[in-house]
């Protein structure tokens, strides 16, 4: 859900500079992991947590547009100033006409193109986040580089990874703007994939050649992760909420973001539920190998079918999936002024 609240109250180029704070709790926890023992380290990423909950549930204020549309008119207008600082009329009178104008979604409208097919689109950019195994590197790092033998101690190899993903995140926030979405993901696409395939191909040569070959060639698995680290974080691990954003029609945003959200964590937990089974069936190699394919399969359809967003308008976006009709002429302004503020 923080993903889901951060859209909601953050714009769109804050938010962006938000999502690097994720990659930086990962990375302190694998620094911190590398002195303290297990249950020392539990209480330690405990702490933070603890103390931001108290302070969200005390604190943060809710969403302006949700506010809005409970009818909380007041109670929206001091959340958007929490947010926005204090001049915010202007913006406060387009959630507004957005809020009051904008249809309700029906179930015979998500027979049209221009609900189901963005909404199945952003179904491909968060498949390959997680067909990737994203979570199964993260999770175990220390015992992927264990298990390969690596000429640099376990600890410093997730250290490493951690902090290239810290800069590369970084790197996607000011890019992304710049490049555009799908351009940006297309390319971490393809080096998630040739990291995970030289990852599979150094496990595949140390089951032909043995310890022997660990030995010479012990830096390979860092490359080929730190190359999936670059990859990852340049486009897939930032982005799929961003594109889901832009995509999917203001209306439909409610019900289409919830279900993508629940795909996403599902597609996440079975692959680290199934990822030693997997491994265990197909070996290292042929785990490393299957997931690089089953980005591909994704990959295929993202490239052919998904638009550029990027400096398109929601009406220019829904014009691309077939709507044709001007069911929201009237306050089109008023949706974008949504968009870019709160979504």
């Amino acid at each position: 859900m923080s993903k889901c609240s951060l859209t909601k109250r953050k714009p769109v180029a804050k938010r962006n500079a938000v999502h690097t704070l994720f990659s930086v709790g990962i990375l302190l926890g694998y620094v911190m992991g590398k002195w303290l023992h297990y249950t020392w380290l539990a209480v330690a990423c405990l702490t933070p947590a603890f103390v931001c909950g108290v302070a969200f549930a005390f604190y943060v204020q809710e969403s302006p547009r949700w506010l809005i549309l409970k009818g909380r008119r007041v109670q929206a207008l001091e959340a958007l100033k929490f947010y926005q600082g204090p001049h915010v009329g202007e913006e406060f009178s387009s959630l507004e006409r957005g809020a009051s104008d904008m249809p309700a979604l029906t179930l015979a409208e998500m027979r049209k193109p221009h609900i189901y097919k963005p909404f199945l689109y952003s179904l491909l950019p968060m498949f390959m986040q997680q067909a990737a195994a994203v979570n199964v590197v993260l999770f175990y790092a220390k015992d992927i580089f264990d298990e390969a033998g690596t000429s640099l101690e376990s600890h410093n190899c997730s250290i490493i990874m951690g902090g290239i993903s810290v800069v590369t995140f970084a790197v996607a926030t000011v890019l992304a703007d710049r490049t555009g979405r799908k351009k940006l993901i297309i390319v971490s696409a393809v080096i998630t994939m040739i990291g995970l395939g030289l990852l599979g191909l150094y496990f595949h040569s140390k089951s032909m050649h043995g310890e022997e070959f660990s030995k010479e060639n012990g830096w390979f698995p860092v490359l080929a992760i730190a190359l999936y680290a670059v990859g990852h974080s340049l486009g897939l691990g930032p982005l799929p909420f961003v594109i889901m954003g832009e995509l999917i029609p203001l209306k439909a945003k409610g019900v289409a973001s919830s279900v993508c959200t629940a795909f996403l964590f599902a597609t996440g937990f079975l692959f680290v539920k199934e990822h030693f089974d997997i491994q265990s069936f197909l070996g290292e190699a042929g785990a490393y190998w299957l997931y690089g394919a089953l980005v591909l399969v994704a990959f295929v359809p993202f490239v052919v079918y998904v638009p550029e967003t990027k400096s398109k308008t929601l009406e220019e976006i829904e014009k691309l999936f077939g709507d044709s009709d001007s069911e929201r002429e009237g306050f089109s302004k008023a949706a974008d002024d949504v968009r870019l503020n709160t979504f």
